[in-house]
């Protein structure tokens, strides 16, 4: 079961987060996750650990646990996939 405490880092394949929940802040948020001075070194190195498995393994998502504080967990996901944003496109430019 899930507690307050409880947060989670989404990851993308560069190491740039994605999505965070939990009491992280949304700024971490396009961020790449070496550069997020704001986490713990064991946080990061965690990450990069993480993003190593992912790129060693067949599967397309990789996942730790870590125990942040006592009654307090972080979950860090790590997804091949690329995030698609919507952006506004000039289809004029496009078909010049």
């Amino acid at each position: 079961m899930e507690s307050e405490q409880d947060a989670q880092i989404v990851l993308g394949p560069d190491g740039t987060i994605l999505a965070v929940t939990g009491q992280l802040p949304p700024g971490l948020v396009d961020v790449r996750l070496e550069d997020c001075h704001e986490l713990s070194r064991e946080i990061r190195d965690a990450g990069k650990s993480l993003l190593e498995a992912l790129r060693h393994s067949d599967k397309r998502m990789a996942v730790r646990a870590l125990a942040v504080h006592p009654g307090s967990h972080l979950q860090l996901l790590a997804i091949e996939a690329a995030p698609i944003r919507r952006a506004a496109t000039d289809v004029r430019a496009l078909l010049a």
